[in-house]
This record gives structure tokens, sequence and C-alpha cells, in this order.
């Protein structure tokens, strides 16, 4: 979603695309509250920077997928 909003978007400018990506991100994970909400802002906007700076999506895609793994490896214990 990151990659499709971000390309759309560029035309009003990189600023604007990653305000309005990270909008649409803190939508999706609303669910979560307000401490979950600040993670997620936090996380995305490292995310949607490093993306329209490089363009490169993989590294955004395991970074969210090692991200999500953490909190169930720290239960192994």
């Amino acid at each position: 979603m990151l990659a499709y909003l971000q390309r759309g978007l560029r035309r009003f400018g990189a600023s604007n695309a990653v305000g309005i990506v990270m909008l649409v991100r803190l939508l999706c994970h609303w669910y979560q509250g307000p401490a979950g909400a600040a993670g997620v802002l936090a996380m995305g906007l490292v995310f949607s920077i490093y993306y329209a700076g490089t363009g490169r999506l993989f590294p955004v895609m395991a970074a969210h997928v090692v991200a999500g793994l953490l909190p169930f490896l720290s239960t192994l214990n």
C-alpha cells in the first residue's frame, strides 16, 4: 500500500505524499490505541522517508515483517 499510494500522490509533492500515506497508515492501525498509533507513526515515517528517497520497497517490507515478529519472539523466553 505504501508504494501504491506514495507513487500515486507524488504529483502533490513528496511531503504531501508522505503525509497522506501517514494518515492512511494511522487509520489502518487505529485499533492499536494511542500508544500503538505513536509507534505506527514513528515507524511509518521512517519507512515512508526511506521509500521516498530510495524507491526500494523490499527493505521496507522486510523491516515490517521483523517488527511484526519481534513481540512474538520476546514471548519465547
